[in-house]
């Protein structure tokens, strides 16, 4: 398959201010790459649109390029404008394309390339942080993801949350990507186009762009950081509801409320009717650890263990490309996780 054309843009286009998703492509034709200069060269790298569905990165994008209509940026920005095809249609990603948080490692699809050549640009640049930002379809708080534990990583995500989730899986995504190469930071700023996320993640971009460096002692921040222990799927073939039906997998109520709430063990995670549930607990390695997380008595779905859970989606259509949700842990001691 033929190469994904990547735009390189110098400075924002005109007329920014009116980009919709509908219009996109009119700015923006393909996957592209603004480069737009500040007083300091080290760059603050800006990802938007890696799921076209997730609008809010473009409203941050807009207000970003109203201020710097007005002011200099105290470094300069590089930012990535990502699944376009996709945001036109409202979709996290098309049929027959890759997701695009899903392609940061090898691999020789057209997504692939087009992310190594991203890659190799911006590395060049030396960038001073990375952001991506990312909207939920569940209902979340504000909260900050971080795929490395060094103190500058943490003081960059409480910049924006004191909610922080420390991941690896999918080891696909542009934020382990990027933090091999400098601080690197998921913003997961709500539903899409909540305008509160929205003015977040534009004053969180700002803040970062002002600072000096990101060094500080971690240990004095006032964060709560979780570790994703694994990631909840649902087989194709396996029926779900989540509304009360006896002939199906049935989640608990109000399910997308679990979000950031702490459960016990012996909560009712979902009542089955057949004791053959397709539903899988991978952990980093990608190993079902069904049995260490749940279990069936009479019919119900029980934790076995405390977890947090996050991202829990009603969307058929995320759980479908994506996945269900996540279980957490609360980390009380950064060295339980440092082997």
């Amino acid at each position: 398959m033929s190469d994904i054309k990547l735009n390189i843009f110098d400075g924002f286009p005109d007329g920014l201010e009116k980009l919709t998703a509908e219009n996109i492509k009119s700015y923006f034709d393909s996957p592209s790459l603004v480069f737009v200069k500040g007083k300091l060269d080290k760059p603050v790298f800006l990802s938007t649109l890696l799921h076209g569905n997730e609008l809010s990165g473009l409203e941050v994008l807009k207000k970003i390029f109203k201020y710097s209509q007005e002011h200099i940026l105290a470094r300069d920005l590089i930012v990535f404008i990502g699944n376009v095809d996709a945001c036109e249609k409202n979709q996290r990603f098309l049929d027959g394309q890759r997701d695009y948080n899903r392609i940061w490692s090898e691999g020789e699809s057209p997504e692939h390339r087009l992310a190594k050549k991203v890659k190799e640009i911006v590395s060049d640049r030396k960038p001073f942080a990375c952001i991506d930002i990312h909207n939920n379809t569940g209902l979340n708080p504000l909260y900050a993801c971080i795929n490395a534990l060094h103190n500058e990583y943490q003081y960059l995500a409480s910049l924006f949350s004191r909610a922080i989730v420390y991941f690896q899986n999918p080891s696909t995504a542009l934020s382990v990507a990027f933090s091999q190469i400098c601080p690197s930071v998921t913003v997961e700023c709500g539903q899409s186009l909540d305008m509160a996320g929205v003015e977040k993640s534009y004053q969180f971009v700002l803040d970062t762009l002002n600072h000096s460096d990101l060094h500080h002692d971690s240990s004095k921040l006032d964060i709560k950081l979780y570790h994703t222990v694994v990631q909840v799927k649902i087989d194709e073939n396996q029926e779900y509801d989540f509304f009360p039906n006896l002939e199906k997998l049935t989640f608990v109520d109000k399910f997308e409320q679990l979000n950031f709430t702490p459960l016990e063990p012996g909560f009712v995670f979902a009542t089955v009717n057949s004791p053959n549930v397709k539903l899988s607990l991978f952990d980093d390695d990608g190993v079902d650890l069904f049995n260490d997380y749940l279990e069936l008595v009479d019919g119900q779905l029980l934790l076995k263990r405390p977890v947090t859970p996050s991202m829990l989606t009603m969307n058929r259509s995320v759980i479908r490309k994506d996945c269900l949700g996540y279980f957490m842990e609360e980390v009380k001691k950064i060295s339980s996780l440092i082997e």
